[in-house]
């Protein structure tokens, strides 16, 4: 959720990844999407442009200090032109320190959050992916 975009469900996407993010994590997830960045999906995709996220796989990793506190999400992002019809794919891996705290008092983040869980740091980059049956044709030729 914290990855696509959707004019029409932006604003309730935004609160509901923030009910997700440690305080520190909001303060980024507030400057990224503030109207006064250029870089905010407000602005990029405020011609209509939309963008769709399917998660793919999700891995899960234990610190050599026994700490299972580190997860790596690969994911495919969909992005739609405006008025486009097709749909330009990239491939993306996240990695994600979380954690989990007591969850919020507030009904509204502890519907969408009832276990606490905080992501702590999130990197995002733009995976390579090799497609192996036309790398073993290549070969082949």
């Amino acid at each position: 959720m914290c990855e696509r975009f959707n004019f029409a469900t932006a604003e309730s996407d935004y609160e509901e990844c923030g009910a997700f993010h440690s305080a520190q994590r909001n303060q980024a997830w507030y400057a990224q999407w503030t109207a006064t960045n250029p870089a905010s999906p407000l602005n990029v995709y405020k011609d209509g442009s939309s963008v769709r996220v399917q998660v793919t796989s999700l891995s899960f990793f234990t610190r050599a200090s026994g700490l299972s506190d580190l997860a790596q999400v690969r994911y495919l992002k969909a992005t739609r032109q405006a008025g486009g019809a097709d749909e330009k794919f990239t491939h993306w891996v996240a990695t994600v320190q979380f954690a989990y705290t007591t969850p919020a008092k507030d009904p509204k983040t502890r519907r969408w959050n009832p276990m606490g869980f905080k992501i702590v740091d999130f990197k995002t980059e733009p995976e390579v992916v090799v497609d192996v049956a036309s790398d073993k044709e290549s070969r082949h030729d």
